[in-house]
C-alpha cells in the first residue's frame, strides 16, 4: 500500500487571532490515516500563538531568526511525511478539500514531481477587496506559479526542487515554482482543493502594502515579473487605482 502520509507546515508570527482555526482545520479536513503531524514555526511570537497552536493540536518550533522561507525549511526538515503541505496561519481547509483528496493523492502516486495546491478563496462574508481582487486571483486556471499559503507536493518533489529560497525575504512561492518548473515539476492549480483565506486587506491602503510586500520577491527581476499573471495583474490593478486620484486632481 502506498504511503499517504502528510506533514503540515504553517509558519506563524503574532497569529493568535487566526492560528487555533488553521491547526483545527487541518485536523478537521485531513484524514487520521494520512495526518502524520501539524508543525507550526513560530518566529518568536510575544503573543499566544504558540499557546494558540499547542492548544489546537500542533507541534511547535520556534526559531526567532531567518527569512519565512527558512521558517518553511525547517519545518519541512522536521517532518516525516511522504507529502508535504505548506499553510499560512490565516487559512483554513474545507469540507471540499477534504472530499478531493484522495484522487489529488492518485494523481501525485502517478505523477510525484508535481507542485500543486491552489489560490487560497476570500470567506462567502469578504469585503470589496476580496469580492473584486483574490476572488478574481482564486479564479484563474492554470497558473505558473502557486502560494505557500497553500501548496502540496511530495516530499522527494520538495527535496529534488531544493527547497525554498532561503534568501528571499517574500515571493519565495514563485522563485520555488519557476525552480520547480526547470526541474521539470508541473505546477497544477487544482481547484478541487479548495481553502479559504481569512485575512485578506480591507482598505486601500493595506491593499496597496500588501501587494508591495508580496512585490518585493515577484519584481526582484523584471524577468521574472514579465513573467507572473499575478504581478502584472497586481500592477495593473495599483495602475487603474492610482490613475483616479490623479485624473480627479
Amino acid at each position: 500500500m502506498s504511503d499517504r502520509s502528510i506533514s503540515v507546515v504553517i509558519p506563524a508570527y503574532h497569529e493568535e487571532a487566526r492560528i487555533g482555526a488553521a491547526v483545527r482545520s487541518v485536523h478537521e479536513h485531513v484524514p487520521a490515516a494520512y495526518l502524520r503531524e501539524v508543525v507550526v514555526v513560530d518566529h518568536g511570537s510575544r503573543d499566544r500563538t504558540v499557546a494558540c497552536a499547542e492548544e489546537a493540536g500542533a507541534r511547535v518550533l520556534v526559531f526567532r531568526d531567518g527569512t519565512i522561507a527558512e521558517q518553511r525549511n525547517r519545518g519541512a526538515a522536521a517532518t516525516s511525511g511522504a507529502y508535504l503541505l505548506f499553510l499560512d496561519a490565516d487559512v483554513t481547509l474545507t469540507a471540499a478539500w477534504r472530499e478531493s483528496l484522495d484522487a489529488v493523492l492518485a494523481a501525485l502516486e502517478a505523477a510525484p514531481m508535481t507542485v500543486t495546491g491552489s489560490h487560497t478563496i476570500p470567506p462567502p462574508d469578504g469585503n470589496v477587496f476580496e469580492r473584486h481582487w483574490f476572488a478574481h486571483i482564486a479564479a484563474i486556471g492554470p497558473a505558473k506559479h502557486l502560494g505557500s499559503a497553500h501548496m502540496l507536493m511530495a516530499r522527494a518533489c520538495f527535496d529534488v526542487v531544493g527547497g525554498f529560497d532561503a534568501s528571499l525575504v517574500t515571493g519565495e512561492d514563485f522563485e520555488f515554482c519557476v525552480r520547480a518548473a526547470r526541474r521539470g515539476a508541473a505546477v497544477v492549480n487544482d481547484s478541487r482543493l479548495v481553502a479559504v483565506h481569512h485575512d485578506f486587506p480591507n482598505s486601500v491602503r493595506a491593499f496597496v502594502r500588501r501587494e508591495a510586500w508580496h512585490g518585493r520577491g515577484n519584481f526582484a527581476s523584471l524577468a521574472m515579473a514579465l513573467s507572473s499573471p499575478v504581478s502584472l495583474a497586481t500592477l495593473a490593478f495599483a495602475g487603474l487605482h492610482l490613475s483616479v486620484p490623479v485624473a480627479a486632481a
